[in-house]
């Protein structure tokens, strides 16, 4: 399955009501599952709130699950597509340049 990053941020409202994150977790849960995805959460010191490391069926699962996790308006969230090193240099290797190199 494809993995991605999530970097997220909690909303003012989140912030002021933290301890209702367990309640929004599960109900994040619930919907991650249903969608045949897999989640694991860390909570950083520093920029962000929350990172996120998913594994999801396709692009347009995680699309679906990264609109109704933001439309709740607890939290935004930048989502990044993350290759294994397996599938990067997988890609490496059958990529050729376009036109000819910059000397």
């Amino acid at each position: 399955m494809p993995h991605y990053i999530v970097l997220g941020n909690f909303s003012e409202e989140m912030k002021k009501d933290i301890k209702a994150l367990k309640n929004t977790r599960d109900a994040a849960n619930a919907a991650i599952k249903a969608a045949g995805a897999k989640i694991t959460r860390y909570y950083p010191l520093g920029q962000y709130d929350v990172i996120v490391v998913m594994e999801a069926p396709s692009d347009e699962v995680m699309m679906k699950l990264s609109l109704q996790i933001n439309m709740t308006g607890r939290i935004r969230t930048q989502t990044l597509r993350a290759f294994s090193e397996e599938e990067f240099f997988k890609l490496v290797e059958s990529t050729e340049p376009i036109g000819t190199p910059a000397r």
